[in-house]
């Protein structure tokens, strides 16, 4: 009865150790693949290409990262969705970018008198303006310049679409295999705005 005991025990600890070891290395080898793919996306770095109305389009693939890497690789991320109150642990993924909007514009610049009533002395004065209206669709710009002073406003206006999307990462004719790569894609219709920097970040 006790050597039945024994062997029992001797069993099950071995299962459990053989469990353990065994989701030990499921954890290791879907982690190590993580953090290969981490390495492979920001070694590649952002994607541009043009569609067929030929605006661009920047593509980068998605980074995942832990809690902890999140705040000590993406500090100002943390910071920024702290003051959105945002908690890390209710986060699911997080995307960010810079983009830069270069105009050249040339226009006519108009003259224009305006004609004021001066109530203190009560006399007429004669106030010399030039100025420039410029509109299109992507751009409102209007100064009017009074001697030294230049009076400007600017409207600028966007037109984005952000898209997720997964592919596999090898093709052969119509065959696709491989462990898919998550990617986001971002297009905005405005052509003379550019993306310096994108990332987007999945959280676990």
């Amino acid at each position: 009865m006790k050597t039945t005991f024994i062997k029992i025990i001797v069993f099950t600890a071995i299962a459990i150790t053989v469990i353990a070891s065994v989701k030990s290395c499921i954890h290791m080898k879907k982690e190590n693949q993580r953090l290969c793919g981490n390495v492979e996306s920001l070694n590649s770095g952002l994607h541009k290409y043009k569609t067929s109305d030929s605006l661009s389009v920047y593509q980068v693939r998605r980074l995942t990262y832990e809690k902890s890497e999140l705040e000590k690789y993406q500090a100002h991320l943390v910071a920024c969705l702290s003051d959105m109150g945002i908690k890390l642990n209710n986060l699911e993924n997080v995307t960010a970018l810079n983009q830069d909007s270069y105009y050249h514009l040339k226009n006519l610049v108009k003259d224009s008198v305006r004609i004021r009533f001066n109530t203190e002395d009560r006399r007429i004065d004669t106030i010399h303006l030039k100025y420039i209206d410029y509109k299109s669709r992507w751009i409102d710009f209007n100064q009017v310049e009074t001697g030294n002073i230049a009076d400007t406003r600017i409207t600028v206006r966007d037109s984005i679409v952000i898209a997720l999307s997964w592919r596999r990462p090898h093709k052969f004719w119509f065959i696709r295999w491989g462990k898919p790569i998550h990617e986001e894609s971002f297009k905005n219709y405005n052509p003379y705005s550019s993306i310096k920097y994108f990332i987007s970040i999945d959280k676990l």
